[in-house]
Formats: structure tokens, C-alpha cells, sequence
């Protein structure tokens, strides 16, 4: 029961990819110690194995059931996201080389490679994420930086766990080698390893990628390095737990596997210390050779890189005096505790304090203290925003701020912010997108389209500088900020004149060219419809618009199509006329529409998915079982303890 309720607690959080490698870490327990049973042909440890495995996957099922509400519609919705299929253009490519195509290179763009595998040494290895640079450069004010140049797009920061855990479960590896634990820890971690160098090392990674069942909804392969970063303080720890029983035991051998280690360690400490102006020239030409592959792609990016190569070079050696300073210090330490010179008590603490300490100055570089006032002024009103709400507009409208400039709330700070201020917004960040507005973007290039802001009722436009746009009426200017209103917009809901069967790609390619009307035609994908012309006497009016419900008052002069501007996901969505459920065509692709026939009408739009609503129920019922299971198992242990004492 303690299981079950462990396990509903993790998928709480529901970062499904984390908890996949929670559970691939489980499987290759399972396989290893299964196998290792077989081979000493221990059919009671096997025996006690297929037990665990069965009731452990029976805790997975109740506790998957308890969260079924959450489950399911994350299931239903992944076909129909990014991680789900490809794009409409990878579909439409002549290409079937998995390796090659979007889909692949979108899953696989974070790949880690064998270099970085360093950065577990020396974390400026391949530069840094985020750090602070205070220097001449910008007359002594602290300026943060981004200096990575590793093969991945961009990092925050390095995949560090500690050159002192690093050596340590490297070191309990070899010393610790007959253990089961410590060669199953030492497994999962190569495993996970050779996963996380992605399209660098695809051996490996794309059987799981072609193979393994999920695996190819993740993106980011550097991920699972998670694993690793988990098992390397266990083996860590196993690591000073034997080097205590050895001393008792008096095994020689490790004492001087220690001693040699320690000096090797120190030697290279000494040459960080003794060489550092030919490192610096050597990082420097690492850095400078970086430079020249972006030059032309990346001018302002080279300049900003060339200019911070000494900065760079002396983050580095630094680092990588204190990383060859701290594993050397730890292994005295521990030759100082196998001489009897220390206690078992003071070395551990003594590197524990250095583990903190080496980890804190990772962790702390580039964090500048932010006063909660300063976080409060994150949320102040922009002024784009506060110019739309002056213009007292009360109807359902979009919003979309173009601006290049990376300020809050703009497409190239690619975040949700100004859905902080219930504002509609066409562009946002999500890590699992809807995948047919992604066909949008990537067919359009951008969403600055006039054909898309009408079809998604995009009203109000900022851009950070003044344009003379057909259609856009500036009604706000202030500093580079300039809102204008887009007299073109379509409201959210209106009747289309006529409608026409065409192939996805094509129609995607007209609104890229401007070359359609969505008053006059919307298009569907397979079926032909019979509908009729609007005339003057056709309306549509919005009497509520949430979330999960949409009400509307229409009129129809015939047999007409209503069109919606909100994306087209069949999963859960129902929509019906006078209480009467209506078939949702998908229209423009990404699209609702539904033909009304003539006269005045009632029309509702529903979110209320059926899986839901059973998975609810479902949830409830186990999680009610599950707790009153936990409760009846302490009265029972209560009862049976009194009973004991009382004997």
C-alpha cells in the first residue's frame, strides 16, 4: 500500500519522461538481477524476484488508475501534439531516412556528446551556461553571459554532479566490483549514458528510439543523465562505506590504490598550477576555433565570444585548479584516515564539506540575489497591455506581440506571460505544442501572417517599430512599443460562404501567400459539404465563451458553415445545435467548423472528454481504497504492538 501511494505521489508532478526513466531504471534492475539468479541458478532468489516484479507491477497499475484522469488525457492528446507525429512537410518529403528527418532532429537536438562527458571534471570545459561577467568590457558592471560552445543549442548549465562524487563512484566501481548493487548502478549509468549522446553516438540511442515503446515522444536526450546523476552518489557512498571496512578488514590493496591515486591526482594539480599560461592559450584556441564556424551565421555571437576568450580561458583553469584541488584533497583524506592520522567521523564530514562546497560554487555562478520587490515589478502591466484594455474592448479577441527585442511577453522571449493578464495570445511557449499550429509555423516561417491573424481572430498587433501595414490602425506608440489594431480581424465565430475539399499543405501554402479570403471559403480535408451562402440576415453572436463551453446565438439563412478560431482537437470537444450533438469538421487544418442548418439556433461547443469523467470516478474509488488500506494497516500493526506488550 505504501507503494501504491509512493508511486501516486511521483506521477503527481507528471513529467512523463522523468518518470519513463524511473521506470527503465526499474526494468534494467529487474533484467540484471534476474539474470545474475538464473546464472547461480538460485531458484529461491528468482523465485523472490518474479514475486517482487509481479506486486511492484501491480502497484504501478492501481497507482496508473489512481491518476487515470491525468493519464488518459495526456494519451488521448499525444497523437495529435509534436511528440505525437511529424510535420506536414516532413510528411509530404520524398525522405524516409529516420536519421535525417525533423521529427528525428527535433527529438534528438540536446544530444550530449563524449567530450562534454569532461564537463563531469571540469565544468567550463566547453565554456559555461550562465555566469556573471564583471569587467572592463562593460566598465565593471556585472553582465550575465551565456559562454557554452558545445554541440548542443544552447545550456544554462553544465551537467555537473561534483568532480568529487565523479571520482568517488568512479573509485567504488573498481573497488566495489563484485557487489551486485554497485555493478547494476555501474550499468544503468553506461546505459543511460549512451542514450544521452543521442544522434552523436545512434547506436545505441536509436534502437531505443525505433524500438522502445514511448521512446521516441521525448526530445532531449541529455535527460536521462539524470540516471547517472542519481546512481554516482550511491556508488559515491558505497565507495566511502568500503573504504571504511577495508581499513578494519586491513586491506593493503586499497590503501594503495589511495596512495597511488592521491599522487597521480596531485601531479596534474601541480601542472594546472605550473602550466597555466599554455592552458589558457590552448582553451583560448578551442575557443577561437568555435568562433570561426559561426562567424558568418552567428557575426554578433563570434564578436561576443572573441571578446570574452580571456574571461573564458580563466574560468577554466580555475575550475580546473579547484576540481584537481578538491578530488586530491578528498583522496588524502582518505590515505590520512587509512594511516590512522584522521577518524572515520572527520574524513566523512570533511568531504561531505568539500562536496558542498564545490557544488555551491557551481550552482551559485551566474545567480544574483533578486529583491522581491524587483520579482513583483516582473508583473507590472506592460504598456502594450494597458493600451489594449484602454481601447474597452469586451469581445473574444486575440493578441500577438511581435516585437524582436526580447523584452517580456514579445515572440522572441517565446513565453506565456501575457496570459498572466487574460489576454489571448496566438504564440506562446509549450514543450508539446498542438502539432497542427506547429504546421503553421513551420510552413509560415513565423506567425506574422495577415491571412492567419484573421482566421485566428487576432485583433491587436506590437511591433517595436512604426509600419504603414495595410489594415493596421496604430492606436497606441510609446518606447519601441507600437500597438496597432487590426481592422481585418474576424470575429471568433462567423459563417463562411462556401467550402472546399483541398489537401492540407496546399491550403497551408495559400494563407502563406495571402492568396484566400476565410469569409468567402474555408477548406476541410475529406469530406465534401453541401452548405449555402450566408445573405445579410445570417449572424453569429458569442453569449459566453470559457474555457470548456462555448455559447453562441446564431442565425443561419440556410444551410451554412460556421467557422470557430480555436484549434480543432476531437478528443473531448462535442458541439450541438438546439442540445442536438453536430459532427466538428476540421476547417483551415487547424480549425473547428459545423454546418447549422437554417434558422435561429442554440449552438454550444463542450470540452468533456468521456475518458475523463470515467477516469475520475476510477481515480476516486482507488484513492479512497488506497488511503483507507493505509489506515487499516497502522490500526492493525497498532493493535498487534499492544497485544505484544501486554503478553
Amino acid at each position: 500500500m505504501l507503494l501504491i501511494i509512493f508511486l501516486d505521489m511521483m506521477f503527481l508532478g507528471w513529467h512523463v519522461q522523468i518518470i519513463f526513466y524511473i521506470f527503465f531504471a526499474v526494468l534494467i534492475y529487474f533484467i540484471y538481477y534476474l539474470l545474475r539468479s538464473l546464472k547461480l541458478k538460485d531458484k529461491i532468489l528468482t523465485k523472490q524476484l518474479v514475486k517482487s516484479a509481479v506486486v511492484f507491477l501491480i502497484a504501478v497499475i492501481v497507482a496508473l488508475l489512481i491518476q487515470s484522469d491525468n493519464l488518459t488525457q495526456i494519451w488521448e492528446y499525444n497523437p495529435y501534439s509534436t511528440r505525437g507525429t511529424e510535420s506536414i512537410l516532413e510528411k509530404q518529403s520524398a525522405s524516409t531516412e529516420q536519421s535525417g528527418s525533423d521529427f528525428y532532429q527535433y527529438a534528438t537536438n540536446w544530444s550530449f556528446s563524449p567530450g562534454e562527458v569532461l564537463t563531469f571534471i571540469v565544468p567550463s570545459y566547453y565554456g559555461f551556461g550562465k555566469s556573471t561577467y564583471k569587467g572592463p568590457l562593460t566598465n565593471n558592471q556585472p553582465v550575465e553571459v551565456n559562454t557554452y560552445f558545445g554541440q548542443m543549442p544552447f545550456v544554462d548549465v553544465a551537467q555537473y554532479m561534483g568532480v568529487i562524487i565523479f571520482f568517488l563512484a568512479l573509485f567504488s566501481m573498481v573497488i566495489n566490483w563484485k557487489d551486485p548493487f554497485v555493478r547494476y548502478l555501474t550499468i544503468l549509468s553506461i546505459i543511460a549514458l549512451l542514450i544521452s549522446f543521442g544522434r552523436t553516438f545512434p547506436f545505441v540511442y536509436d534502437l531505443m528510439f525505433n524500438y522502445f515503446p514511448a521512446f521516441d515522444k521525448f526530445r532531449v536526450p541529455s535527460m536521462i543523465l539524470v540516471l547517472v546523476q542519481l546512481s554516482f552518489p550511491i556508488l559515491a557512498g558505497l565507495g566511502i562505506a568500503k573504504i571504511i571496512s577495508a581499513k578494519k578488514e586491513k586491506d593493503k590493496r586499497i590503501e594503495l590504490y589511495i596512495r597511488n591515486i592521491f599522487f597521480v591526482l596531485g601531479g596534474f594539480f601541480l601542472l594546472t598550477l605550473l602550466l597555466g599560461s599554455p592552458i589558457k592559450e590552448w582553451f583560448t584556441s578551442r575557443v577561437n576555433e568555435y568562433v570561426s564556424t559561426i562567424r558568418i551565421s552567428q557575426p554578433q555571437k563570434a564578436n561576443m565570444f572573441n571578446a570574452l576568450s580571456d574571461y573564458m580561458a580563466n574560468m577554466f583553469l580555475t575550475d580546473a585548479r579547484l576540481a584537481f584541488f578538491f578530488i586530491t584533497l578528498t583522496f588524502g583524506l582518505m590515505y590520512g584516515y587509512y594511516r590512522a592520522k584522521i577518524s572515520a567521523d572527520i574524513m566523512v564530514i570533511a568531504i561531505a564539506v568539500l562536496v558542498i562546497i564545490d557544488l555551491f560554487r557551481i550552482d551559485l555562478r551566474g545567480e544574483t540575489y533578486v529583491d522581491y520587490s524587483q520579482i513583483e515589478q516582473l508583473f507590472n502591466k506592460p504598456e502594450y497591455i494597458q493600451a489594449i484594455e484602454n481601447t474597452n474592448d469586451n469581445s473574444v479577441y486575440r493578441i500577438v506581440n511581435l516585437k524582436q527585442d526580447g523584452s517580456i511577453g514579445s515572440i522572441s522571449q517565446n513565453s506565456n506571460f501575457n496570459a498572466y493578464f487574460l489576454m489571448q495570445d496566438l504564440y506562446g511557449y509549450s514543450g508539446i505544442k498542438p502539432r497542427a499550429f506547429q504546421d503553421y509555423m513551420d510552413v509560415l516561417g513565423s506567425p506574422a501572417n495577415p491571412t492567419l491573424w484573421r482566421m485566428a481572430n487576432v485583433k491587436y498587433i506590437v511591433l517595436d517599430q512604426q509600419k504603414n501595414i495595410q489594415g493596421l490602425k496604430l492606436i497606441y506608440s510609446g518606447n519601441k512599443t507600437f500597438v496597432y489594431q487590426n481592422q481585418n480581424a474576424l470575429p471568433r465565430a462567423y459563417f463562411v460562404n462556401k467550402v472546399e475539399v483541398k489537401p492540407a499543405l496546399d491550403m497551408l501554402n495559400m494563407v502563406k501567400a495571402d492568396a484566400f479570403d476565410p469569409v468567402d471559403i474555408a477548406f476541410v480535408e475529406e469530406e465534401e459539404l453541401n452548405v449555402d451562402i450566408p445573405d445579410s440576415t445570417a449572424f453569429v453572436k458569442i453569449e459566453s465563451y470559457k474555457d470548456e463551453t462555448i455559447n453562441l446565438n446564431v442565425n443561419a439563412s440556410g444551410n451554412n458553415f460556421l467557422f470557430l478560431g480555436d484549434t480543432y482537437y476531437p478528443v473531448g470537444w462535442k458541439a450541438y445545435i438546439d442540445g442536438n450533438e453536430t459532427p466538428i469538421y476540421r476547417a483551415n487544418h487547424d480549425f473547428r467548423g459545423i454546418v447549422v442548418p437554417e434558422g435561429k439556433h442554440k449552438v454550444e461547443f463542450v470540452y468533456l472528454p468521456e475518458s475523463f469523467v470515467i477516469s475520475e470516478y476510477v481515480s476516486l474509488g482507488l484513492s479512497s481504497l488506497a488511503l483507507f488500506g493505509l489506515l487499516l494497516g497502522v490500526f492493525l500493526m497498532q493493535k498487534k504492538k499492544k497485544e505484544s506488550v501486554e503478553e
